[in-house]
């Protein structure tokens, strides 16, 4: 006798869990992750409470730099990458982490201004000098390409919750500098490029940090100097929170004194999380 023993039927029960994230303290946004992106990529969809905080802590930060935005427009200065756009992903996991983020922009000066005409011209009267080369001329050349490099561009790198942030300095001689706000700040002149390289790279630069970070300082024998910030994240807290931020500025001193004029820094460091 064959017995026949009928299918079991089940109703579209789905027992997976919606992964959330945390919510920004004192507001009621989503924090479902509604994940639009193929399974297999390397990213995912963004938490609305991910999106907002994101948004909200860019446009402090873009707010508290308007001044000095308005000012070096207003004067041949060619402004780039300040713009707040909504965030569409994200890393896998991220969630179990400080929300991280990087704002960076720049200003360069505008190649048409009487200032970039001289530079220019100084430039070119240097460079005439090389068609017969002496070890004068070539040390002459190089002293100027780097003052026309750091008189010409201003970089601005703004990392937000970052495990550990540093910078390092060919050479001594560095100030540390007193900044609105901030647990530390240091400026000084061959600061070693982000993007690598030796002292032909670099450039002079001011690094200022904010929140309760530890800092560390150590010279080496050839006289060189770095400088490391390290970010204390709190356990209990909502990762949607800012602990920490770092800002390097990259340009000569006569600019850097006129950034450090006018951004404010006290609205920066009241971002900080309490």
């Amino acid at each position: 006798m064959i017995v026949v023993i009928p299918a079991m039927i089940t109703f579209g029960q789905n027992n997976s869990k919606k992964t959330i994230t945390d919510k920004i303290p004192g507001t009621e946004c989503d924090n479902a992750i509604h994940n639009e992106l193929p399974a297999d990529a390397n990213n995912r969809s963004p938490s609305e409470c991910e999106a907002q905080f994101d948004r909200k802590t860019r446009t402090a930060l873009r707010n508290a730099f308007n001044k000095t935005f308005v000012d070096f427009s207003a004067k041949d200065w060619i402004i780039n990458d300040t713009a707040v756009e909504t965030l569409k992903q994200i890393g896998k996991s991220t969630e179990n982490y400080f929300f991280n983020l990087s704002y960076f922009f720049n200003f360069d000066l505008n190649p048409g201004s009487t200032i970039y005409k001289t530079w220019s011209e100084k430039n070119q009267a240097a460079m005439e000098e090389l068609r017969n080369p002496t070890e004068t001329s070539y040390k002459k050349f190089a002293d100027l390409s780097y003052k026309i490099n750091n008189a010409i561009h201003i970089r601005f790198y703004v990392q937000v919750n970052d495990a550990n942030e540093s910078i390092y300095f060919f050479n001594g001689g560095q100030q540390v500098i007193a900044v609105p706000g901030a647990a530390y700040a240091v400026k000084g002149s061959y600061a070693s490029a982000l993007s690598g390289g030796g002292k032909e790279s670099a450039m002079d630069a001011c690094f200022i940090v904010f929140g309760k970070p530890k800092i560390s300082r150590q010279k080496y024998e050839e006289g060189s100097v770095s400088v490391k910030a390290e970010s204390n994240f709190p356990k209990g807290m909502s990762h949607l929170t800012v602990q920490s931020i770092t800002i390097r500025v990259e340009c000569n001193e006569e600019l850097l004194n006129k950034i450090l004029s006018e951004t404010d820094f006290k609205a920066i460091a009241a971002m900080i999380a309490k």
